[in-house]
């Protein structure tokens, strides 16, 4: 581990396993965890608040005198890290160290390697950037936890809140970076009818148009001659290309014909050549399937024959689409179930998020106050258990159901807390439940 970086940990601590016991000094043990009383004798220095008594008075054994001075080493480990922290978070967000460092709200673990932000609460602070997941409007909190947000709110107080707009407005714009970074798609706007297709999957029961034209193939611009046009798909699985619909231009316009199965929701639209006897490079054929199933998944292709440099020549285009089960049939279940999830602090609860999707489907915890809009990922990894996804046959689409368990034991402070399980295959929109929870002191 790098030097000034703190270790992440959870304890599960709560307010009972808090002894405060004064063993002299300055310095308290309540057993697992240290901290001293905030006098700030060393300042910003990093020095004990208060020197070791005489080590030959009388009285004082061998081991009372290694355990004192662990409590100085600790305060004095502690306080280098605090300063290391808001050192951190000064040069990240311009934030000033404040004239007076609350020492007495920090804690730290035996090992001097865990620091936590007001004993009462035990909020972790972490200095390890955590790598993965973006967290909208909440950068500070990501990079430093839940404590490291609060101790710069409480220690900054007024500059925290004036400065807050702009850090928002500057995570907003970095998520929309990294946005931008990722791989774009085949073309799938609906009114875009340069696209073969508005859709590169196909799932149960969906509405997909296929355009053949001039300018899906890339018929260059000088040629203004359409002899015809033909759509044609080959089903995944086939070895057969079928063709669907093809239309035939002559001088006089006219000569269309549409392959349309009697028992499917097809519907052709087939555009004629404004002045066909001057150009039919204006004419196309838009296929609309208003029912469509994971079986139609195929190459589809456009064919569009012309009057180029030669007396014809010929020019395709192709467009894959899969076919991909939706996502569907989210719900969060909370065990045991309370009436109005009404529960006591310290208790322990399960919830589960259940879904079906396609093979790939990632599932996302988030937690936050509906009223402030500024919800986070639950980054606590060994709460959450992703549980074995079995295969679902109720379609022709590959499906799996998917189950993610989130335990966590229930603070005072996160009364009104609401839980979200977000659904999403790669860049789909998410599917989303959430549930809130009612916490009353123990």
């Amino acid at each position: 581990m790098a030097a000034g970086e703190i270790e992440m940990t959870d304890f599960g601590r709560t307010d009972d396993d808090i002894i405060d016991d004064d063993i002299g000094n300055d310095i308290y043990d309540d057993g697992d965890y240290f901290y001293d009383d905030g006098i700030d004798d060393g300042g910003i220095y990093g020095l004990p608040d208060t020197p070791l008594h005489n080590p030959g008075k009388a009285g004082e054994d061998i081991d009372a005198l290694r355990l004192r001075l662990k409590r100085t080493q600790l305060a004095q480990m502690k306080k280098n890290l605090v300063i290391s922290f808001y050192r951190s978070v000064a040069i990240e967000y311009g934030f000033p160290i404040p004239e007076k460092i609350p020492y007495h709200k920090f804690k730290i673990s035996k090992t001097g390697k865990t620091l936590y932000w007001n004993p009462e609460e035990g909020k972790l602070i972490n200095m390890m950037k955590q790598k993965g997941g973006f967290l909208a409007l909440s950068s500070l909190e990501k990079n430093y936890g839940r404590g490291g947000a609060n101790a710069i709110s409480e220690s900054m107080g007024v500059e925290y809140k004036s400065k807050m707009p702009k850090l928002r407005a500057e995570a907003q714009e970095e998520i929309k970076q990294e946005r931008a970074k990722l791989p774009k798609r085949a073309q799938t706007d609906t009114s875009n009818p340069s696209a073969l297709s508005n859709k590169e999957f196909i799932r149960n029961g969906e509405v997909i148009e296929f355009n053949c034209n001039a300018d899906v193939v890339q018929v260059p611009s000088q040629f203004i001659q359409i002899n015809d046009l033909t759509i044609s798909r080959q089903l995944h699985g086939s070895t057969e290309k079928v063709v669907i619909a093809y239309y035939i231009f002559n001088n006089f316009g006219g000569g269309q014909k549409a392959n349309n199965p009697n028992s499917r929701d097809w519907t052709f639209d087939f555009k004629e050549p404004s002045n066909p006897t001057v150009s039919t490079r204006d004419s196309s054929i838009k296929w609309t399937m208003k029912d469509a199933t994971c079986a139609d998944a195929a190459m589809y292709e456009c064919k569009v024959d012309y009057n180029g440099d030669t007396p014809l020549q010929t020019l395709f285009g192709h467009q894959n689409v899969s076919a991909r089960a939706a996502v569907k049939n989210l719900f969060v279940t909370v065990f045991p179930r309370k009436a109005n999830y009404r529960y006591s602090e310290n208790y322990n609860v399960i919830m589960t998020c259940s879904v079906e999707g396609p093979p790939g489907l990632k599932i996302v915890w988030r937690s936050g106050y509906p009223n402030s809009g500024l919800f986070q990922d639950y980054s606590v990894a060994t709460d959450i258990v992703e549980e074995e996804f079995s295969l679902v046959t109720s379609d022709t689409c590959p499906a799996l159901q998917y189950r993610s368990t989130l335990s966590i034991m229930l603070r005072n402070e996160d009364n009104g807390l609401m839980y979200v399980c977000a659904a999403r295959y790669d860049n789909d929109p998410e599917l989303v439940d959430n549930i809130t929870l009612s916490i009353s002191p123990a």
